[in-house]
């Protein structure tokens, strides 16, 4: 089930300047109560049936190494770093002409976190949903049963972590599970479904690392 991100939470050591509601624990990352449930999404456009569906995944930025992290996996953060390369990445996004009708998120905190970043920078005042099926041990048949719940949206950005990601695009692409696609952080991709979200049926339309990203951000 997917929930609208909400409550806010005690700074971690970072810079962060994000809405979030998690699914579990502790919320992320001193958050704004701006994201509300809503019947249509604010931004983006909803599809004609039959005309397709844009999946653009994106992983989450660099966060704090478990070995420097006392708590649980899911809620570590994202570092300083981490927050600056992925606002320069979303900017990259924002000159592609990524525009999303409704954004997804894993329910750890470092994907919340780069969901909120990409919702800002996207300018995007719709709703920003998490959900499980984008956890990292998720399957890819999960989430495209998730997707296919959003049949008539032109556009959704999923951010989610590796090796889910590039199971899942291999699953769109070929109908087979492999992680041959290795996502770096601050990385994304773009499949397209014709005919809505099904296995073997995904066309890669762009496939660009963080680096190309921030130069494509800093035009």
């Amino acid at each position: 089930m997917e929930k609208p991100m909400s409550q806010t939470r005690k700074k971690p050591p970072v810079e962060p300047d994000m809405d979030t509601q998690p699914l579990e624990g502790t919320p992320p990352a001193d958050m704004s109560p701006s994201i509300m449930p809503s019947e249509q999404p604010a931004n983006g456009h909803a599809n004609i049936e039959g005309a397709g569906m844009d999946v653009i995944f994106f992983r989450h930025g660099i966060a704090v190494e478990q070995e420097d992290w006392t708590g649980e996996d899911r809620e570590r953060p994202l570092t300083k770093e981490g927050i600056a390369r992925t606002k320069r990445a979303a900017r990259g996004l924002a000159h592609l002409g990524v525009r999303p009708s409704i954004v997804l998120t894993s329910p750890l905190v470092r994907a919340i976190e780069t969901a909120d970043i990409i919702r800002k920078k996207l300018d995007l005042n719709g709703d920003v949903y998490i959900t499980e099926d984008l956890s990292p041990m998720s399957a890819p048949e999960q989430f495209l049963a998730r997707l296919s719940e959003h049949i008539g949206e032109a556009s959704v950005l999923c951010v989610g972590h590796e090796p889910h990601i590039s199971a899942t695009i291999s699953t769109m692409i070929s109908g087979k599970t492999a992680t041959s696609m290795d996502m770096k952080k601050a990385g994304a991709c773009c499949i397209h479904f014709i005919d809505g979200p099904k296995a073997g049926t995904g066309v890669l339309q762009w496939f660009l690392p963080a680096k190309f990203l921030r130069i494509i951000g800093e035009k």
